[in-house]
């Protein structure tokens, strides 16, 4: 399911836009926290049954990557916004699209003109755009939409993940696997074999066989 939605997602990027505009939505824990419990309540189920819930679909404050309910919840929670997103942008021949927290917005016209009116539609919904991690895409450069290389025939994934994830697998291999995430601060993180194989398989999505490589060859 989490291929469908992402390629889903790309392929509304592949036509021939000039510019693309990239945002990412930066929401507080306990906001996000506070949202999904009124979620629960909106359905009906009261406060005690809503706080369970969410500590049951929330981890550390977040919408956990990976688990099943958190892009169902996530869409519950930005619905309104997306809706008033969806409205100018469809006036002004824009291509919004949003997955989890990450906003794109694809045209052949200046899209910089409408900064403005799309960061007050967020702020209206009381959410903040990550300034940091917003980036705008203008011809002659490639496209890359939630980290992915947008392009007319194909998507792909940069190099530079590929080479991350071939070092990673290469010092687990060389120091194990404890002593790498010591070298690398992160003694907590458990199930570090599961996590290389999510990275490969966000790989294979995109690219098959260099996925299935990773799968047989590298990771073990």
């Amino acid at each position: 399911m989490y291929k469908r939605l992402l390629l889903t997602y790309l392929d509304k990027y592949k036509r021939l836009d000039t510019q693309i505009l990239e945002k990412e939505l930066k929401i507080s824990e306990q906001q996000i926290v506070d949202m999904v419990k009124n979620i629960f309540k909106e359905i009906g189920y009261c406060a005690e049954v809503a706080d369970a819930l969410a500590s049951l679909t929330c981890y550390k404050g977040v919408l956990p990557q990976g688990a099943p309910t958190s892009p169902y919840l996530a869409n519950l929670v930005l619905r309104d916004m997306d809706k008033k997103l969806m409205e100018l942008c469809g006036k002004e021949e824009i291509t919004y699209t949003r997955y989890a927290d990450d906003m794109s917005f694809s045209s052949n016209k200046d899209i910089m003109v409408y900064w403005d009116a799309l960061k007050r539609i967020v702020e209206q919904f009381h959410f903040r755009i990550n300034e940091n991690k917003t980036v705008y895409y203008q011809e002659p450069h490639r496209k890359i939409v939630t980290g992915l290389i947008v392009q007319e025939d194909r998507i792909s994934i940069p190099k530079a993940y590929k080479r991350r994830l071939r070092q990673e697998i290469y010092y687990c291999r060389k120091y194990g696997v404890l002593q790498h995430l010591e070298n690398t601060g992160n003694e907590e993180r458990t199930a570090f074999k599961e996590y290389l194989y999510g990275k490969a398989y966000y790989i294979h999505m995109a690219e098959p066989e260099t996925g299935q490589n990773f799968w047989q060859n590298w990771i073990k």
